[in-house]
């Protein structure tokens, strides 16, 4: 059976990321989970076609450094903006 919708998700990638304690509500935020009993964080068989969103924790490849991701880097101006208002 042809399904033109699923032609480009990649079924042979298990999901499993390398999350850093201190990016994972930025993983959990994009809808990653905590496997306890594989101790990883993975992706959802149903957002596994969003992979590109999950890229710089992909355990397998690594792409770009995690501390690039969109929302770290939006974490980290809202935090400086905090400490500009308290200074």
């Amino acid at each position: 059976m042809y399904l033109p919708h699923k032609c480009n998700v990649d079924t042979t990638w298990d999901g499993v990321l390398r999350v850093p304690f201190e990016q994972k509500d930025c993983a959990k935020k994009l809808g990653a989970a905590w496997d306890a009993a594989r101790r990883v964080w993975v992706v959802p068989a149903s957002l596994r076609a969003r992979r590109h969103e999950f890229a710089a924790w992909d355990a397998h490849r690594q792409a770009e450094p995690p501390s690039t991701h969109p929302l770290l880097l939006l974490k980290r101006a809202n935090i400086t903006r905090e400490i500009a208002r308290l200074v």
